[in-house]
């Protein structure tokens, strides 16, 4: 069983290694070719973390398997019904780590500040084994 606060720290790793192409969902893609989207970079970091039964689905797929949480706790998931996911990384400031965009690539941004606090459909996710 897999340490929550361990899926951050392999986040973390994973930040700033690779590029973001959108909809990849090729779970095994990533150690081939350093390009993912939002929904294999939370599926790298919890199979790193020691959660190997983490299962590879897309963004919108892990918004209706996973328990919703009002509080989230670092290594949490953060879901957007734009269909866009990330990893918890602080949730007292709403730092997150992820693959956000061609443009940025694979990030820390924040979920109370800016562009993605503006975003709907926003809720935090808990996987547990």
């Amino acid at each position: 069983m897999g340490d929550l606060s361990k899926v951050a720290e392999e986040a973390r790793k994973i930040v700033d290694s690779g590029q973001y192409s959108y909809g990849q969902s090729r779970a095994e893609g990533y150690l081939t070719d350093n390009i993912m989207d939002c929904s294999e970079f939370v599926y790298h970091s919890y199979r790193n973390a020691g959660f190997l039964t983490f299962p590879a689905l897309d963004s919108k797929n892990m918004a209706l398997t996973f328990q919703e949480v009002t509080e989230p706790q670092v290594g949490d998931i953060v879901y957007w019904s734009l269909g866009h996911v990330a990893i918890i990384e602080n949730p007292t400031t709403g730092d997150f780590l992820g693959a956000q965009s061609t443009k940025s690539g694979l990030k820390r941004a924040n979920y109370k500040t800016g562009w993605w606090s503006n975003q709907a459909g926003r809720k935090f996710l808990h996987y547990g084994e």
